[in-house]
């Protein structure tokens, strides 16, 4: 059991880290950027768009999630004592929030009052002929080439594990920002009847053939926060057999995938304007805008 001393000292230390100097007073790097993505679905209106019949779809092997998991923790050294962990759990989630909220916190999604494309965003969904199916704003280095990172972008109605709209994207700088896109939009529909469905007592042969639609990789682990992986396994210690939870996802899915339509671009783009990827059935507006803004604007040369 702690001594009173020891509480004391748990206390200094929770005290230290809220009164620590905030990282927003540091120098923003470079090729730190707030990013901005809308996509959103649109009518083909002249319905000549064919989608592949058996489309290849994959996510890289290293993809990145925008998710708050990590972003209400104070920052510890990897040979942090037990009280100096302690301790930071002992931080009231109300100041971690004023804490981190002018720190450069990476593949967080902002609020929706600082998004720059609201306006647009709601122009769209005022449309009949368009629905906006994802619209977040956050903050990440670009790097060069292949050390920039894939992002997981999904949204839309959703069907059991999948989302509507699923894929990925990646912005990357050298002379020019460039921006790289992998997204699919699948329509979902109804899954074969019962009776049509295999009768496990039919030899092989005699089993009809049922069309399926296209298959759909399975979406990235979304991360989670260390307090919740400690309270999800506390939690399936006592979970029995006959758990609903833990037999949910034994279900069968009443849909199936009927049509997939890919989006896969690669172009260059500008930073401070707005940039359209254009699809028949789909569309992407982003928005880049460096967090270290000296003002000078792209050369036109270096635009092709």
């Amino acid at each position: 059991m702690k001594t009173l001393a020891g509480k004391t000292s748990l206390f200094a230390i929770a005290t230290l880290l809220l009164n620590a100097p905030a990282q927003a007073e540091r120098e923003i790097p470079a090729n730190w950027h707030q990013v901005e993505v809308i996509v959103f679905a649109q009518n083909d209106m002249h319905g000549a768009e064919k989608s592949p019949p058996d489309p290849q779809l994959t996510y890289p092997a290293k993809i990145r999630i925008l998710s708050e998991a990590d972003q209400l923790h104070p920052t510890l050294a990897p040979d942090a004592s037990e009280d100096e962990r302690l301790a930071a759990l002992m931080v009231p989630e109300r100041f971690l929030r004023h804490e981190t909220a002018t720190a450069l916190a990476g593949y967080v999604p902002l609020a929706p009052e600082q998004r720059q494309l609201t306006a647009d965003a709601q122009t769209l969904n005022r449309n009949s002929g368009f629905r906006v199916l994802f619209h977040q704003a956050w903050q990440q280095p670009i790097d060069s080439g292949s050390r920039s990172e894939w992002i997981y972008i999904h949204g839309g109605n959703t069907d059991g594990e999948h989302s509507e709209l699923e894929g990925s994207l990646r912005l990357s700088l050298s002379r020019y920002y460039h921006l790289e896109t992998n997204l699919w939009l699948s329509r979902f529909g109804r899954a074969a009847p019962a009776h049509l469905q295999p009768d496990a007592t039919q030899p092989l042969d005699e089993i009809p053939a049922i069309p399926h639609g296209p298959a759909l990789p399975p979406p990235p682990a979304t991360q989670k926060s260390p307090q919740l992986r400690q309270i999800e396994a506390i939690s399936a210690r006592f979970a029995n057999d006959d758990s609903p939870i833990l037999n949910e996802a034994a279900q069968p899915r009443s849909t199936e995938v009927m049509q997939v339509d890919i989006l896969k671009s690669s172009e260059q783009v500008r930073s401070k304007r707005l940039h359209y990827v254009d699809h028949p059935r789909m569309g992407v507006l982003l928005l880049v805008t460096p967090l270290a803004d000296d003002g000078k604007e792209e050369a036109e040369e270096d635009f092709e």
